[in-house]
């Protein structure tokens, strides 16, 4: 079920063809995606009556290793920021397309988040929660991306 819908979502939204995420991170290979329950958090979907919530409604489509794991490490420390950027992802599957002002937003709310919390991104490698792959966004390049499409 969950790669059904998560294959829908990828084409649905020409995930593979633009190259970049709900949140415009870029990835190298569609085995990079993962689901992300948008709405209905997984471990409240079962309590709600959605089994386990991989449903079409229920998602959209992150880079796995960045854009999903930063997602919930920005939910952890900033729930309001979370909430943001969850909306703008919402208004982007009401759309049904990607938008470069939503995708603006968003990284205007991850820069945001990145400046209040700085001091998550220390020296040692090891220490710091704050990974440099959650940082490597590149708006002009989604931009650019997403003017292709049209």
């Amino acid at each position: 079920m969950r790669k059904d819908v998560t294959k829908k979502m990828i084409s649905n939204f020409h995930i593979t063809q633009l190259g970049i995420d709900f949140m415009g991170y870029t990835f190298e290979r569609e085995s990079d995606l993962s689901f992300h329950h948008l709405l209905v958090p997984k471990k409240l979907c079962k309590l709600r009556g959605f089994g386990d919530g991989y449903e079409e409604w229920n998602a959209c489509i992150l880079v796995r290793d960045t854009a999903h794991d930063y997602l919930h490490f920005v939910e952890k420390y900033d729930r309001n920021k979370f909430n943001d950027i969850t909306y703008e992802m919402i208004k982007e599957k009401e759309k049904g397309e990607l938008v470069l002002k939503n995708l603006q937003k968003i990284d205007y709310i991850l820069s945001k988040f990145e400046a209040e919390y700085d001091d998550l991104y220390y020296s040692d490698y090891k220490a710091r929660p704050l990974k440099d792959k959650y940082l490597d966004r590149n708006i002009d390049l989604v931009e650019k991306k997403l003017r292709k499409r049209k």
